[in-house]
């Protein structure tokens, strides 16, 4: 820490003395622009945070109703005797009795196959998307590089035959909910699929 009780910037200094840095500054680049990000995607939702207390899955305040640009909210229903996940706008009843967002209820399975079949359609296009990540790899900032790069790897392992919660928090960016059941999928790498629920 400095005399102020601040702590110092762990940046890499061009010209550095003593020991070697703890990152090097690409790694360091790409973190602050990943923390600038989140931070515009926090505003730009209206989101106290990224999901840090998340029970559902694959993507908990990454999934919102296009037609309200809000976040739907996770909550359980009863299927027989078990319980079953549900998503909904939260914009849909904030005035009681008054429907608002017309987008409609999705339920936790069909957002988890919806993803499977997303990402498995990367995998198994692979070669269709190489060029445009080697392309990142060399040409873009130190966030786009990192992004292109783990897809490149990823996507080298097997097409997913259960939902990896690891995979969507490493990959995905949102999922807009349009109505009749169409996910547009957003992946950090700037690809985006849609995915009709209705066909799956």
């Amino acid at each position: 820490q400095s005399p102020s009780g601040r702590c110092r910037t762990a940046c890499p200094q061009k010209a550095h003395k003593g020991p070697p840095p703890i990152v090097d500054r690409e790694l360091w680049e790409a973190v602050q622009l990943e923390i600038e990000r989140r931070r515009f995607f926090r505003e730009k939702h209206n989101l106290q945070n990224m999901g840090a207390t998340r029970t559902c899955s694959p993507s908990p305040a990454r999934s919102y109703a296009a037609s309200a640009a809000r976040y739907t909210g996770c909550g359980h229903g009863r299927g027989g005797s078990r319980k079953i996940r549900v998503w909904q706008c939260g914009q849909r009843y904030r005035q009681k009795g008054v429907a608002g967002c017309k987008g409609c209820n999705l339920f936790e399975k069909d957002l988890e196959q919806a993803f499977l079949t997303a990402w498995n359609g990367i995998v198994e296009n692979r070669e269709g998307f190489l060029s445009a990540w080697e392309k990142q790899i060399r040409e873009g900032d130190a966030m786009e590089k990192w992004r292109a790069g783990q897809m490149v790897q990823l996507t080298a392992e097997p097409p997913l035959e259960t939902i990896c919660p690891e995979i969507v928090n490493m990959v995905l960016e949102s999922v807009e909910v349009h109505d009749g059941g169409l996910l547009h999928f957003h992946f950090l790498d700037g690809t985006e699929l849609e995915i009709d629920t209705e066909e799956e």
